[in-house]
């Protein structure tokens, strides 16, 4: 009996279970990078109304920047809050997972340096709004990152999938010199993230 001839055959086996893994594998990566370029959200920071769904503004007012509406932020306070803006204290995720939370900003007359100049945070609440926040997710946004033109600042989370979310941005007050510089908010989406070990 030739004992190369069972591994001939187990060979082959081996090799086609093995590609049938890393198909798997090339199909679940392809349908998950193609979910997480889809927003499952997306809010207009201009937009203002203390219902859920919408953003409230500390601080700024209107503006139109590149003939569309956004937010500016200025000296001008709206209430009582320290945020620019925050909101929409929805639920965009419905269950437990990463996601991806992406402001995008503009910045006029910024020096190219290291100094914080807005924070963005990602907070948990329950659905009352009034105890246990918990902040899931924050990136700081240097005068360096700050141009005219619009760029991403994206904030990756996990959550638990329950209760409601708040998105916020608040611009450093020793930072901004409402003279020579401009702070734009366009827009914030919620996307789907999937860390390559879960792909895998």
């Amino acid at each position: 009996m030739n004992p190369f001839a069972d591994i001939s055959i187990l060979i082959p086996a081996l090799a086609g279970a093995v590609g049938a893994l890393v198909l798997r594998s090339l199909v679940k990566l392809i349908g998950r990078l193609g979910a997480s370029t889809v927003p499952i959200a997306k809010y207009a920071c201009v937009e203002d109304s203390v219902k859920p769904g919408y953003f409230q503004h500390g601080w700024g007012n209107a503006a139109t920047d590149r003939r569309k509406k956004v937010w500016s932020y200025t000296r001008k306070q709206m209430d009582r809050k320290e945020h620019t803006l925050y909101g929409p204290y929805v639920n965009d995720f419905g269950r437990p997972g990463f996601f991806r939370v992406r402001f995008r900003v503009s910045g006029h007359g910024f020096k190219k340096d290291e100094e914080a100049v807005v924070v963005l945070d990602v907070i948990q609440a329950p659905f009352d709004l009034q105890r246990d926040h918990v902040v899931i997710g924050q990136r700081i946004i240097r005068s360096k990152q700050l141009r005219p033109r619009y760029k991403n600042f994206d904030i990756t989370c996990y959550t638990s999938g329950v209760g409601v979310y708040e998105y916020r941005a608040s611009v450093v007050w020793d930072a901004f010199n409402e003279t020579k510089n401009k702070i734009y908010f366009d827009n914030v989406r919620v996307y789907r993230h999937f860390p390559l070990w879960d792909i895998l």
